[in-house]
């Protein structure tokens, strides 16, 4: 098995994957007619990325959705998915949140729906992300609409550090399907997660059903192949256990390919004991 290490995810993602998402932004970009709005613009750039290798948007797939396995058109999957994320952040922001953080964001497309479904206006949004072309897609998806506060940040989570972040009242912090990139995360990313603000409220979408002992959800042979992460769970009790924050939620199998469906993770910072 070959090893999970930077080269990998700047091969996957900085070479192969980002960089079309860039051009198909410029592309949208450049052809959009006088007065197109954000979301006209995003709306055809997330559309041609989705189907980019899928010619049928309505070619079923077989995906989990509660543990339970159903055949669904791919618009189906990836739009239940996209909205998933969508509704928990913004469940999660309050008048009292000044910054919403995407760790490992890849090209921003997330951050851009939250943006566009009714987001906070006055807030920081933030794309922390390992390659070069993630963000340029996130500076370019922030100019298409000057309201919205939206820059790129570079990140690692093998050495995070986010100390350009902080003095924040309360943030929203979260990631889909990044963390798994990572086959053994530091535990200075707790740190470092609870040090953007006051208040953090942590989300994470990320296929680690099998990690929490329930035998549902996402497949450990399946992360062990493909040199996903072994420990988030692991680590983020051993925190709780320590104090420093406190799981709210921990739902395996929420929705996602039967083998790497998505765990529905969410904690709160606490201050650390004397």
């Amino acid at each position: 098995m070959a090893e999970r290490d930077a080269a990998w995810i700047e091969r996957e993602y900085g070479t192969d994957k980002w960089p079309v998402f860039v051009r198909l932004i410029e592309q949208e970009t450049a052809a959009a007619a006088d007065g197109d709005s954000a979301s006209r613009i995003f709306g055809r750039v997330l559309r041609r990325w989705r189907y980019l290798h899928a010619a049928d948007s309505l070619r079923r797939e077989q995906w989990l959705f509660d543990n339970r396995s159903v055949h669904v058109p791919l618009s189906v999957a990836y739009g239940a998915y996209s909205q998933l994320i969508v509704d928990a952040v913004l469940d999660a922001c309050t008048e009292r949140t000044q910054l919403v953080l995407e760790l490992g964001c890849g090209p921003g497309h997330n951050l851009m729906n939250l943006w566009l479904q009714g987001g906070p206006r006055r807030v920081q949004y933030v794309g922390a992300e390992y390659t070069e072309a993630g963000r340029r897609a996130v500076d370019l998806l922030a100019a298409l609409d000057p309201e919205l506060s939206l820059h790129a940040l570079a990140f690692d989570y093998h050495a995070p550090d986010l100390s350009t972040l902080s003095g924040f009242e309360h943030a929203v912090v979260f990631s889909a399907h990044s963390i798994e990139q990572i086959p053994y995360v530091p535990a200075a990313l707790f740190d470092e997660i609870r040090g953007v603000a006051t208040s953090v409220t942590a989300l994470h979408f990320e296929p680690l059903g099998w990690q929490t002992g329930a035998g549902e959800g996402s497949s450990r042979a399946y992360a062990e192949q493909h040199d996903y992460n072994r420990n988030f769970v692991e680590l983020l009790r051993d925190e709780e256990r320590a104090g420093r924050l406190s799981i709210e939620r921990l739902e395996p199998g929420v929705i996602g390919e039967a083998a790497n469906s998505s765990t529905l993770v969410e904690w709160h910072s606490l201050k650390t004991p004397l």
